[in-house]
Order: C-alpha cells, then structure tokens, then sequence
C-alpha cells in the first residue's frame, strides 16, 4: 500500500502501488560485493512503541524476523568468512545498528534445523557460528524470535499534538536499525509485515492491508500488510499515525494515492492542495 511516504509538516502522503513502479527500477550493483549470500525474503513483526523498564524515558520497539536467503558457494575454511582459529565453525556476519536481547535465534537448511554455536552481537553486527565446518550452497531460514531496537534514529517520532506520529526512515542505509541485513544490501527483496500497535492508532507500511486490525488486548491491536513486490530495504516504509488523523484519496493517475492528515490543525483545503502535488509528481514518474 505505501511503498513510499513524504511526511509533510501536517500531513503524510501514502501511494498503493506506487511500489510496483519503483521496484521495476534497474537493480544496483557493487562488484565489491562477492554474491555468496544473497537475501530472498522477510517476514517481519515490530511492536511499538514501548519503553525501556530502566529508563520509561527511552522509546523502543520490539521485533520479530524470519529472513530466507541463498548461499551461492561454500561458506567454510577456505572462505573469507570463517578465521583460522575456529575453522571447525563456519560463520555469517549480518548488519545491525544497536539491535540487542536476541531471544531463540535458529537456522534451517533443507528442513534441517541446525546447530548455532555462538550468536555474537556487536554495536553493528551479529555473528553467526554453526556447530560444523561448512555451511553448504542452499536456501537458508534464519529466525530471530525476539529483538529490541531503539526508536531515534531508522524509526523516528514527531509531535503531532495529543499524540506522537512514528514513521521509518531507512532510506540510505539505516535499515539495520529495524532488522539484520548482509552487508549493506542493495539486493531487491520482497517484505511481508505485521504491526502491533496501540488500539486507536492507524499503521500504514509497504504493503496492503490484508484486513481490519485485530485486537489483542485491551492495549494492543495487530495489523497484518500482504507481501510487497521485490524492493531494497531502504525503500521499506512503515508509519504509525494516532486517531486525530483521517485521509483523503484519489485514483487520477491510475496509482491509488492517499494523504493522511492532521484534522484538528490541517483543513480539508490543505491536504486536497498536498494530494494533488503528489499526484502531479506521480504523473511525472510514470
């Protein structure tokens, strides 16, 4: 639904399908890279926003991912991957930013559920060891049933009167701090997401709506997005909006396009003059 948000100083421009547009786009390459491993998919579950038990001052989110990539060629001794030292355990090394308390961490190969040795986290990385030699060419699931990562920085919050508006910004290289990636991956994958979000809140992502949230308790509700096209992480959009906010949409360009805004501050004027701004933009991109 929302491959791509403007958050204006009143309002938030959402496109549905304007992601189909972008990830036909030609796809970056960086020879420095070696394609050993190459992403294929997330799923992804992100709770917010939570505080810190310690500190009720600092903002955070929860996370949840199940990540499917592909081993191209044999990751072990011989690999740059692996060090002299442990060459008895084969190793992967993923992007973070300040993601922490990694809770049932697993790795699944043909169905096979195998045996992690050692997850190592630094301020921006996460290490993975397997208790053998090699890790095989293959499709791979990775599952990290738990995280936390701070809201600040990829996830940020703005004051939008009684309540706070959240929204993602991982555009160019921030997508670490909501989930693992592999060395700054420029690869297109595709995005299937959940939110939990606070009952009177609207979320928004990079995917549709698949149904009316469901409530959980008596403070949490959870929305479920479809699967979005293949793009690059740093196109992944999600936005949290609180219940002051309505929209208004138009279909003029053959994209659905959507303005959520403010309606105690912003007058229905205002956001039909930002709704056909953005359409104007639209018209120049297809």
């Amino acid at each position: 639904m929302i491959p791509w948000l403007l958050l204006y100083l009143f309002g938030a421009v959402s496109s549905e399908d304007l992601h189909k547009l972008l990830s036909t786009l030609p796809q970056y390459s960086d020879s420095r890279i070696p394609p050993i491993l190459r992403p294929l998919s997330y799923d992804l579950q992100l709770q917010l926003p939570l505080s810190e038990v310690s500190d009720p001052d600092v903002p955070l989110f929860t996370g949840r991912c199940v990540m499917q990539y592909e081993i191209n060629q044999q990751i072990g001794p011989e690999s740059a991957f692996i060090s002299d030292s442990t060459s008895n355990r084969a190793k992967i090394k993923f992007d973070i930013i300040m993601l922490d308390h990694f809770e049932n961490v697993s790795l699944v190969y043909n169905g096979n559920e195998l045996e992690i040795f050692n997850v190592q986290l630094t301020d921006d990385s996460m290490e993975l060891s397997v208790d053998q030699p090699v890790l095989f060419p293959g499709r791979y699931t990775l599952t990290i049933h738990r995280y936390k990562g701070l809201i600040g920085s990829a996830i940020y919050y703005r004051d939008a009167g009684e309540h706070a508006v959240f929204g993602s910004h991982l555009f160019p290289n921030r997508a670490p701090a909501v989930f693992p990636t592999y060395l700054g991956s420029t690869e297109k994958v595709t995005f299937s997401i959940t939110m939990v979000h606070p009952i009177g809140t609207i979320a928004l992502t990079s995917g549709a709506s698949e149904s009316y949230p469901r409530k959980m308790d008596d403070n949490w509700q959870m929305t479920t997005f479809s699967t979005t096209p293949s793009i690059t992480p740093s196109m992944l959009c999600f936005l949290l909006l609180p219940h002051e906010y309505t929209h208004i949409e138009s279909s003029y360009t053959g994209i659905n396009i959507s303005v959520h805004y403010n309606k105690f501050r912003v007058q229905k004027e205002q956001a039909r003059h930002l709704l056909h701004t953005a359409t104007q933009v639209l018209a120049l991109l297809k």
